[in-house]
């Protein structure tokens, strides 16, 4: 054995087996004839690279000759595809190879998974499955085999060979590094290498569950611990998305591509009859390719002496498969049971809906507990095409007409809607703002101005007298509780043009529409504070008595002058003057402050009076409680501007109206326009008005004189 391949060989490998004892088994020392790679046809549009033999890093005797791959080739060959415009199909069957070099050409593919997939024609074991793993799609043969995770290691015993020559080596290390050379002949010179064979797993593993989104665990149960899966199991499990034949699958895509361009070409010409001749052999590639894509999707719903059966049987379509399901759903009386996926007029059409909007959900971060492999996939690729291929069946060979007529005419705007508003109010609730906990929500009808109603307090002169026989009682009634209010309504439009569509990032489009959802809900927060100190658009806001919300003579809720700055004093000043608060008969009423709302000069003061369980005032002694301790929640916020100016409020004092169709006050998306020339057309709107109901529950000191 040459020096090259021994140096390759002692290191840590990431191969089946199996494929190690086959590679042994060439007679290197013989004269080897060259084992060409097996070719595949490409196209402008899609290159085809195969992979297959032991994989190595760097170019060498035996990569030349066919008998293994160089992962640094394969790198520039994908990067080359990839950057003249053309998507990449590797068509696997290795058994793995050496660790060096096998992340590099990983990480690489998995940041370009949108422009790179996988058929596994045989074998796509250790470092090959972790090839597979990291590209955007992945398809495979029924009965080809997957997995074979982790990390193996050699060892050769010479000692015996170089006795034999009379040589007596012995190796020593120094006394700092006794672990450079261990003696793998003892059980501690072997613990010391399966700490390194651990580590460079781990690696391996971590990323299998990357790419698949699945847990670690299950990448090491699913997969027997090291062992391989046949391409069914993978499927049923989710690991890989179809499975099939590659030469029909090769056939089909690309005679179905080149029969859409020809006939591009030759239609404005109006030589209908042409185009019938060249895109015949094309409509029975695409049969044949509907069923390839109906065998794989429905593949759980079928035994396998049905799925052989119809994979066998050149006359059954797509269609007859889908009827041959339903039929079989009728006779069990009961759902066919299978997952992400619902029979009805179309097989899967609800799932592939959820995977959308679960996709886009999770691209932005937020929660999808109930989300499939698939959707994960998608949210990935951050593809806009992706997700149309999904939802509407097209391949990644159609032209970019074909996405942008399946954006605008079928369903997928509808879907893209429920998706987006997913987002606009998961990003709109976790916004961190404090205006939620002043402010009571007020469901208005319709935009007209509007009037909300109380029922009044009970006037005191219903209690002077006590009733006789035939007496007459006093009435109490409903009656307007402040000045009417009107809705009104913010927005902004969103646009997804066929300039999108061609640069294929969803990902940008989907982070406008959730930095609205942020910039909405710091509206509604600057419009609450405004409201509160009366400044701008509410500078000249008055209750139904025709006074501002706060009046000192009329209101008797502002405190002002030298006192007024916050502190013990200032505090029960305030409290009082609530408490002294009166309804419209004159009578008392009991209101109790809740809240403390202070700018950021003052939250300190605020939170020593709120928190310190003894007196802060001046010669008083530290052992006096402080009776303000724990009293009102804190609230703080950068857009209350007077530094020396704070509030004491009662729960809820703040009215935050909404149009009660859009339920609650939160930001809506509505589908303006599609269009094949302007493409999705969405506008994001926010209704809301802030408003006031009465005066006495709220109050405000100056904090100076």
């Amino acid at each position: 054995m040459n020096n090259e391949l021994g140096d390759e060989l002692l290191a840590p490998l990431a191969i089946s087996k199996e494929s190690l004892l086959s590679f042994l088994s060439i007679n290197f020392n013989s004269n080897l004839s060259a084992r060409p790679q097996s070719r595949y046809q490409s196209t402008k549009e899609q290159i085809i690279l195969p992979v297959s033999g032991m994989m190595f890093r760097y170019e060498n005797a035996f990569t030349k000759l066919g008998y293994g791959i160089s992962t640094q080739t394969l790198k520039e060959n994908i990067k080359q595809a990839i950057d003249s415009g053309a998507e990449v199909l590797l068509v696997i069957d290795s058994g793995g190879g050496v660790v060096n070099g096998i992340t590099d050409l990983c990480d690489y593919v998995a940041q370009n998974k949108d422009k790179v997939s996988a058929f596994v024609k045989g074998y796509a074991a250790s470092a090959a499955f972790w090839l597979a793993s990291s590209c955007g799609k992945i398809y495979a043969e029924r009965s080809s085999r997957l997995g074979s995770i982790g990390v193996a290691s050699a060892i050769f015993d010479a000692k015996g060979f170089f006795k034999n020559l009379g040589i007596n080596a012995k190796e020593i290390a120094n006394t700092l590094s006794p672990n450079k050379r261990p003696d793998l002949a003892t059980d501690e010179g072997e613990a010391i290498l399966r700490v390194e064979l651990d580590a460079a797993a781990d690696i391996f593993i971590s990323a299998v569950s990357k790419n698949l989104k699945i847990s670690k665990e299950d990448v090491v149960s699913k997969f027997n611990q090291g062992g391989t899966i046949t391409g069914e199991q993978a499927y049923k499990y989710g690991f890989i998305n179809a499975l099939g034949s590659l030469d029909d699958f090769i056939k089909g895509v690309n005679m179905d591509k080149q029969a859409m361009q020809t006939a591009e070409a030759v239609l404005p010409l109006k030589a209908e009859k042409s185009v019938a001749d060249i895109t015949q052999n094309s409509q029975k590639a695409s049969i044949e390719l509907d069923k390839f894509k109906a065998l794989s999707e429905y593949r759980t719903l079928l035994s396998d002496d049905e799925h052989e059966a119809f994979a066998k049987d050149e006359t059954v379509s797509a269609q007859a498969i889908k009827d041959f399901i339903l039929q079989k759903q009728a006779k069990a009386k009961a759902p066919v049971a299978f997952s992400q996926v619902i029979v009805g007029d179309d097989l899967g059409k609800e799932a592939k809906k959820q995977d959308v909007i679960d996709a886009v959900a999770l691209m932005v971060g937020n929660d999808a507990p109930n989300a499939s492999n698939q959707a994960y996939r998608l949210a990935n690729s951050g593809s806009l095409k992706a997700m149309l291929a999904h939802n509407s069946g097209l391949g990644y060979l159609n032209s970019d007409s074909d996405f942008m007529s399946a954006m605008t005419t079928s369903d997928f705007p509808v879907l893209l809607k429920s998706s987006l508003s997913r987002v606009l109010e998961d990003g709109f609730s976790k916004a961190e703002t404090t205006y939620r906990s002043l402010v009571k929500e007020v469901a208005h009808p319709d935009f007209r101005e509007y009037t909300s109603v109380q029922m009044q307090d009970v006037p005191a002169n219903v209690w002077d007298n006590p009733l006789v026989e035939g007496g007459e009682t006093r009435s109490f009634s409903l009656s307007e509780s402040t000045r009417g209010s009107r809705v009104e309504s913010y927005g902004a439009k969103f646009n997804i043009t066929r300039q999108m569509l061609v640069n294929d990032d969803l990902g940008a489009f989907v982070g406008m529409v959730q930095k609205f959802a942020k910039s909405a809900d710091k509206f509604i927060n600057k419009c609450v504070y405004d409201f509160i100190q009366q400044r701008g658009k509410y500078a000249n806001f008055t209750l139904k008595d025709g006074h501002a919300l706060f009046d000192k003579t009329n209101h008797k809720n502002v405190i002002d002058g030298a006192k007024s700055a916050l502190s013990k004093e200032a505090l029960s000043s305030a409290r009082i003057a609530m408490s002294r608060q009166k309804d419209e008969w004159g009578e008392d009423i009991s209101i109790h402050p809740k809240l403390l709302i202070v700018p950021p000069e003052l939250v300190d003061v605020a939170t020593e009076l709120m928190v310190s369980s003894a007196t802060l005032e001046a010669n008083k002694n530290s052992g006096v409680k402080n009776i303000y301790q724990g009293a009102y929640s804190i609230i703080t916020d950068p857009a209350l501007s007077e530094p020396e100016a704070w509030y004491l409020f009662a729960k809820e004092q703040i009215c935050l109206g909404y149009l009660r169709q859009n339920g609650g006050a939160k930001p809506i998306i509505e589908l303006k326009d599609k269009s094949l020339v302007d493409g999705l057309v969405y506008e994001g709107v926010l209704d809301f008005v802030v408003y006031a109901a009465n005066y006495q529950g709220v109050l405000k000191s100056k904090g100076k004189a």
